[in-house]
This record gives C-alpha cells, sequence and structure tokens, in this order.
C-alpha cells in the first residue's frame, strides 16, 4: 500500500533554511546507520562489503540531491539502532548524530532462519519525525546488498514546502529541485502517492 511504504513530508516554509543558497538548491545529507546480527563470517564479510557498495550506489542513483554518510554501529550504537528501529520508541537521536545532518537512515540485517530480515527507519530533523519502520525478507545473499540499498531509498522520505494561491491551490515546492535534472522531475513524485502536511513551528512568534 502506497502510504505505508512512501510518504513524502510537505513542510511551511523557514526562513532558517535559505542558508547555503535556499531550500531549492539544498540537498538532504543523511546519516545511514547499519547495525548486522548475522553469524561471525557472515558479519564481517558484510561489515566490509556493504558500507562502500551503498555508497557507491547512493552516489549513482541519488547524488546531487541526497548525500549518504554510510557506517557500520558498533558497541551502544549498534543496541541504540535495535532499539530505535521498534515502531514503540520515539525517543530523539542524540545530538551528535542530527547536528550535521538532515536525515538519520536505521538499518538492520538479521537471520531470520534461512533468509534475512531487512529493516529501516527514518529519523528527520527539521520536522522531527519518526517514520514507520520498514521491514522485508531477503532469501538470497547475493541479492541483499541491492535490496538493502532499495529499502534505503524507500525509507528516505523527501520534503515539500506548500504554498496556498488565491484559488485555494495547493502547490509543492520540493527541497533541492534545484539541484535535479528536467529528466529527473517527474521521478520527484508519482500519481497515486500520499503527502503527510506538517506545521513546523520554527520561531515563538510561530
Amino acid at each position: 500500500m502506497c502510504i505505508a511504504l512512501f510518504v513524502s513530508l510537505a513542510v511551511l516554509h523557514d526562513p532558517a533554511i535559505a542558508a547555503d543558497g535556499g531550500w531549492e538548491y539544498q540537498p538532504y545529507r543523511v546519516l545511514t546507520i547499519i547495525a548486522l546480527d548475522l553469524p561471525g563470517g557472515l558479519d564481517e564479510s558484510l561489515r566490509q562489503f556493504l558500507p562502500p557498495y551503498l555508497q557507491h550506489r547512493a552516489e549513482a542513483a541519488l547524488a546531487p540531491l541526497w548525500l549518504f554518510d554510510i557506517r557500520i554501529a558498533t558497541g551502544s550504537e549498534a543496541a541504540f539502532v535495535r532499539r530505535s528501529l521498534s515502531v514503540e520508541d520515539n525517543t530523539k537521536p542524540c545530538a551528535e548524530l542530527t547536528a550535521d545532518h538532515d536525515k538519520v537512515l536505521l538499518l538492520e540485517v538479521e537471520t531470520a532462519g534461512s533468509s534475512f530480515q531487512l529493516t529501516a527507519r527514518e529519523y528527520d530533523t527539521y520536522v522531527e519525525r519518526w517514520s514507520p519502520p520498514i521491514v522485508r525478507s531477503c532469501s538470497q545473499l547475493s541479492n541483499l546488498p541491492e535490496q538493502l540499498f532499495a529499502l534505503a531509498n524507500r525509507a528516505s522520505a523527501p520534503l515539500a514546502q506548500f504554498e496556498l494561491d488565491a484559488n485555494q491551490a495547493i502547490t509543492l515546492i520540493p527541497r533541492g529541485f534545484a539541484l535535479l535534472h528536467k529528466s529527473d522531475e517527474p521521478n520527484w513524485a508519482k500519481p497515486g502517492e500520499v503527502f503527510l502536511p506538517l506545521l513546523r513551528h520554527t520561531a515563538r512568534n510561530g
């Protein structure tokens, strides 16, 4: 169902967003943290392989609009990822994770019988909101990296400002749209996709 899998967020204009050239020139800076729960040899192999693979795929398919910083979670950070992937946990990430990033994208790969379970969840620092977790099953190890990239892409919801004209028609202005080529524009949103309107208070006067 489209609403569960891909929800774009619409936000009101914020004067603070004008830094770095304005809303339409701002890419998304995404911190991606991957937690692995796999047998030893496989864990070590994917620990080495997944970050550069996902980085390459993101740069090839999503740049310049989406800029990903990808790493494997270790120690307490791995516990944070697993805890935050629960739909019941909506605690904000610490400032250390959100200070220089527009989104924190959490991914987990774990064994589930003879297959793998992939989970993704996004925290958007601008609207201060967790997305619902998305879970996928992967039956073949050879398909796992690409399926994890597809899941990460699906979980990363774009933002748009909305403007209301005199005729009460709403126009959506996607973030970073000036960075896209003409051929990319139809891919930003498709017929049938659902947008979630949010009001973002940015100053004391609202």
